[in-house]
């Protein structure tokens, strides 16, 4: 399969569904300034984080810092985000790791790998736990925009279990992108700190045969 195919089906992830966003930017001198996000659908949620992480950029540039970083230690670069979170998952061999967009960074997203062997991708994702008060209803606006990706898609109903003192959520998705029939497998857990989104995805005539290799993969996480 064409190496398009997978990263179209990797950008259905980051394009249906709604998006608000408020992320607030100060200096040294204490001016603020706050950069937004709201869109709706293919093209408003996309655009609209686009958007955001332009004014982001543009502000970290002239010296100004989130509300909750050290304007005295050193910048880490967007390249980086992936390794500031406790939580890590690490590619083994035939996996690539992807460059994230300033939509997808924006976003919370910190890993966006291909296997093109396996025709196969995965996208990591972290939210701070404190920004979520009710889980249950995390998942399921989780599965609300899974619903409204693609054309011709279904979505399972969540799977709620506990493993290893963690509460997590796991659910699929079938739906149909540039005419290709995907399948997704998402897994949601309430860490001790974080929450963290892992999402698996193959065409659906390769999916049954990989997904050893992929709950390989994402039972390798660590820092949960």
């Amino acid at each position: 399969m064409e190496l398009k195919l997978i990263i179209g089906a990797a950008l259905a992830l980051t394009l249906g569904g709604c998006v608000s966003s408020s992320k607030a930017l100060r200096n040294t001198n204490g001016d603020l300034i706050t950069c937004k996000a709201s869109g709706y659908g293919w093209l408003g949620a996309p655009v609209a984080l686009i958007n955001q992480g332009d004014c982001l950029r543009k502000y970290r540039e002239q010296g100004y810092y989130a509300l909750d970083e050290d304007p005295n230690l050193p910048k880490v670069a967007a390249s980086a985000l992936k390794y500031q979170t406790g939580v890590r998952l690490a590619l083994p061999a035939g996996w690539v790791a992807q460059p994230l967009t300033a939509a997808q960074v924006s976003s919370g997203i910190k890993l966006f790998g291909l296997n093109q062997t396996l025709d196969a991708g995965v996208m990591f994702s972290t939210v701070k736990k404190s920004a979520i008060s009710d889980f249950d209803s995390y998942v399921r606006s989780r599965q609300k925009a899974a619903q409204s990706v693609g054309t011709e898609n279904s979505v399972t109903e969540a799977e709620l279990t506990e493993a290893g003192g963690y509460t997590q959520a796991d659910y699929r998705a079938t739906l149909t992108v540039s005419n290709v029939r995907y399948r997704y497998a998402y897994k949601i857990i309430r860490g001790a700190s974080e929450i963290v989104i892992i999402t698996v995805w193959s065409t659906d005539s390769n999916f049954d045969t990989i997904k050893p290799e992929l709950d390989n993969l994402v039972n390798s996480m660590e820092g949960i």
